[in-house]
């Protein structure tokens, strides 16, 4: 399966968790949205993207099908053109997600020292780089030619009772959303 994987241009070269639709059907479960809708049509590739393949990503990825809200965000993210335009650069752009709200919490994203090492983080992280290859068509050499390669893609949250406690706005409240709304910003950068 893994070097199926490796040859389909499914993985980073890393180890997979077996997309099974028994397995994926565990993570649909956890959202409302039925598996054939279409999230969107994602350029390099313009391939079309259901709830399905995000599901089978997230699985491929290993993230806690708790997760499967923050994977369609973040799919959802892929659409934004100013987002997408630094990744095909010849520096290293590596995408990440910051997640805002109560969820971050119940969900265990880490907001503190070592953040992006935390185990929920690094799932999430990794779901970000399969999204990459199977649903924008991002192949390092292809069309993401950073010239040393790329980082890890990562997660994280914000602590934001510390941000109140300090006298500070979260991230998501000064961008117009209410403190207890649950956001996710996706964003690129050339170092951790």
């Amino acid at each position: 399966i893994q070097e199926n994987c490796l040859l389909n241009g499914w993985t980073d070269g890393l180890p997979v968790v077996p997309p099974t639709n028994e397995k994926i059907q565990e993570y649909l479960i956890f959202t409302p949205i039925k598996p054939s809708d279409i999230v969107g049509v994602f350029p390099l590739a313009y391939r079309e993207c259901s709830v399905y393949t995000v599901a089978a990503n997230a699985v491929m990825a290993g993230v806690p099908k708790e997760f499967m809200p923050l994977c369609i965000a973040f799919v959802q993210c892929l659409k934004n053109g100013e987002w997408r335009r630094p990744l095909a650069s010849t520096h290293g752009w590596s995408p990440y997600a910051w997640i805002n709200g109560p969820v971050a919490r119940q969900l265990g994203i880490d907001c503190g020292q070592g953040m992006i090492s935390e185990k929920n983080n690094k799932a999430l992280g990794r779901f970000i780089d399969l999204c990459m290859l199977n649903i924008g068509g991002y192949y390092t050499k292809e069309n993401r030619m950073g010239t040393f390669g790329y980082l890890t893609s990562w997660t994280f949250s914000e602590d934001e009772e510390a941000c109140l406690r300090i006298g500070w706005k979260p991230f998501h409240v000064t961008k117009g959303y209410d403190l207890n709304s649950n956001t996710l910003t996706a964003s690129s950068a050339l170092a951790w």
